[in-house]
């Protein structure tokens, strides 16, 4: 086939194309080698002291409950209180109809009139008889009678004035008062009803919510747990900063007072028997009240303070990641990598535990690093903090940022993480 001047055959052009495309993918495969270690940021674990508490769920109680009852039967003239109101002890919540007992209170007063009159007379014939019977002027017997029957007159007496004050009492009961300070509940009768002394249905409930108990519970293990830890000093009690508990609100908020302070508050007791059907214990708190945000049967969580671990190592959520097991885990540098990856620890490989070398060892002047990947046993969460009990070391260097850029089996750029390091030899303060 004839081609024209300038004009290049089809096998020529093929043959060009190929070298072209040849060319092309040595230069890509040259850029692959040398293409620099990617670079992350790490943080030294470093042990610090960490007050550790338990959150646990739990529902308010009223300091003191007290259920209104009538003592004497009657009709209801009025209600004297609104419901929701606060009340002080000795304010008169109800009025019962009092025509009755105000009648008996009027006729045992008549009666212990009589009753006086009666032993008055009889001291004066007493008093004469004795007079009498000093001259034989009446006979002994006669005066004998007369000294009784004025010792019966007497009783007489003492017996009238208890029917009066038995009289005065149900009088005065039938003015309903509250048998403590705090606040009312609903009233269950209204003016008109027919009620009955010392009757099973309270009339309202009277509630002393400041101060407030607060009700939680704990599972006997835990319990048990704690206990251990504080005897074998893994955790130092607080003295009495320990027994403090804070709250949180229904609504997610801290419980705090008019000022916006928070309100903390102070364990009382823990209940000596673990509830053999759910094997909790059940732990009250008080807390001041005075502003009345706390209602009874509130549903809050309280936060309290267990103890000091001094020697905690805290891992920051953003640096742990998840195997494809589910398991909790933190890249780890390791000093001495090469640009191929050799080096003592130059593949990137999975342990249950670390044993911290590297916090005495020199930085690589290259900054470059092996990654292995360390399992996380994690003891607890403490905010956006995990506290270990196993896994990395004391003094190992934990990615904190880059963790998506490695690639096994490759070395990586470590920078000291700024915030974290107090110099470039790092330094945790998370």
């Amino acid at each position: 086939m004839q081609t024209g001047p300038g004009k290049l055959t089809p096998a020529a052009a093929f043959l060009l194309l190929a070298a072209a495309l040849f060319t092309a993918i040595s230069c890509g495969g040259s850029d692959t080698e040398t293409a620099p270690a990617p670079e992350v940021t790490w943080f030294r674990l470093t042990p610090r002291p960490a007050t550790l508490t338990s959150e646990l769920a739990g529902r308010t109680v009223p300091y003191t409950v007290a259920e209104v009852r009538p003592r004497v039967g009657g009709i209801i003239l009025e209600r004297l209180f609104e419901e929701g109101s606060e009340v002080r002890e000795g304010d008169v919540l109800y009025r019962i109809e009092p025509s009755l007992y105000q009648a008996a209170y009027d006729r045992a007063a008549a009666a212990l009139e009589q009753a006086r009159a009666g032993e008055a007379s009889a001291a004066l014939l007493a008093a004469r008889y004795k007079t009498a019977a000093r001259t034989n002027a009446v006979s002994r017997q006669d005066y004998d009678n007369a000294a009784a029957a004025h010792a019966r007159a007497v009783a007489r007496t003492a017996a009238a004035e208890a029917v009066l004050e038995a009289a005065a009492v149900d009088l005065r009961r039938t003015a309903v008062s509250a048998p403590i300070s705090g606040r009312t509940g609903w009233s269950s009768v209204t003016p008109g009803a027919l009620v009955t002394g010392d009757q099973p249905d309270a009339l309202t409930t009277v509630q002393q919510i400041d101060p407030m108990y607060v009700d939680v519970t704990q599972s006997g293990a835990e319990l048990l747990r704690l206990r251990k830890a504080l005897a074998a000093g893994r955790l130092k009690a607080g003295g009495p900063e320990a027994a403090r508990v804070q709250l949180t609100l229904e609504d997610g908020s801290l419980y705090k007072n008019a000022q916006g302070e928070p309100v903390a508050g102070l364990l009382k007791f823990s209940e000596a028997d673990v509830e053999q059907s759910t094997g909790v214990v059940t732990i009250r708190a008080i807390f001041p009240n005075p502003d009345g945000i706390l209602l009874p049967g509130m549903y809050v969580r309280a936060v309290i303070e267990e103890g000091v671990n001094e020697q905690a190592l805290l891992i920051p959520k953003e640096a742990v990641s998840r195997n494809n097991r589910g398991q909790l885990t933190v890249s780890v540098l390791s000093p001495g990598a090469t640009a191929n990856g050799g080096g003592s620890s130059g593949a990137a490989q999975t342990s249950s535990g670390s044993s911290g070398q590297s916090a005495n060892a020199t930085l690589p002047a290259s900054g470059l690093y092996a990654v292995r990947t360390v399992v996380l046993n994690v003891n607890r969460i403490m905010g956006d903090h995990y506290l270990i009990s196993g896994g990395p070391a004391a003094g190992d260097m934990i990615v904190l940022q880059g963790k998506e850029k490695i690639r096994s089996g490759k070395p990586v750029k470590g920078v000291p993480d700024p915030y974290r390091a107090g110099d470039k030899q790092a330094g945790n303060h998370s």
